[in-house]
């Protein structure tokens, strides 16, 4: 069984990056709204694997509302910013080539999490005390210790201020919250320099979610617009401290 599953793992890992490859050219342009592929045959010899592999990598298009199929008629390709999902975001991330570019993804995104967070507290209030906060304070226990841990590295310490966020929204009951921000972990796993700019006192970040767990104790009644303008406050500290990562890093 051993050598069945090592290829089925290396043909699911070259699907991806034939994928990669093809969401890549669409997300740039290269292929338009209403242009379709090459064909499956033509694809296969392109990228050198067999058409099962192309299949598998269309089919992941598929789900991202990039392309269709029609029976004898290919793989027309989508107006993505029509039809596709927040899932797109992580890759848009990829074409950001100039400091601006990526600023202006990341201010879009981190506004789109202040009105996440918003509907997040929202929703908690209308549990009321029904709310079950022991899950996000073992959370932030943990993140206190590795706040004050030299070893902790900005990853780690991101994954468990993550960690923190996802016990609030699994808090709200609402599948619809935790999908929604799913896609925003995923961006900030994969931007160290956000990371960096969004953690640089871990202390301060242990702090904040401290005050809005006291917040949510105490069944503060405007805790939702509280949170939304603290949030503003912040992240307008973290773009001014992503720009200057990004232009130290040009300037090198």
């Amino acid at each position: 069984m051993e050598p069945a599953v090592q290829t089925d793992l290396q043909r699911d890992s070259t699907a991806d990056q034939c994928a990669a490859a093809l969401r890549q050219a669409i997300l740039e342009g290269e292929f338009g709204p209403g242009d379709k592929l090459p064909p499956e045959r033509k694809l296969a010899e392109t990228f050198g694997v067999n058409r099962v592999t192309v299949r598998s990598a269309l089919r992941s298009l598929e789900a991202d509302q990039l392309v269709s199929v029609r029976q004898g008629r290919g793989y027309a390709v989508h107006d993505f910013l029509q039809v596709g999902g927040p899932r797109l975001i992580s890759s848009l991330i990829d074409l950001a080539v100039s400091p601006d570019a990526l600023c202006r993804i990341v201010t879009d995104l981190l506004m789109v999490r202040r009105h996440l967070a918003q509907a997040v507290f929202e929703r908690l209030a209308m549990l009321g005390d029904d709310v079950d906060l022991l899950d996000t304070e073992r959370a932030i226990d943990r993140l206190e210790r590795l706040s004050t841990d030299d070893t902790c590295d900005a990853e780690t310490f991101a994954e468990a201020d993550l960690d923190v966020i996802a016990a609030l929204v699994r808090a709200t009951q609402s599948p619809v919250l935790r999908l929604c921000f799913n896609p925003v972990s995923q961006v900030l796993r994969r931007l160290p320099q956000l990371q960096q700019a969004m953690f640089r006192t871990p202390t301060l970040n242990v702090a904040a979610h401290r005050l809005v767990f006291g917040w949510l104790d105490d069944g503060r009644a405007d805790v939702a617009a509280a949170v939304a303008q603290e949030l503003a406050r912040a992240d307008a500290r973290t773009l001014a401290a992503l720009r200057a990562l990004l232009d130290d890093k040009e300037t090198r």
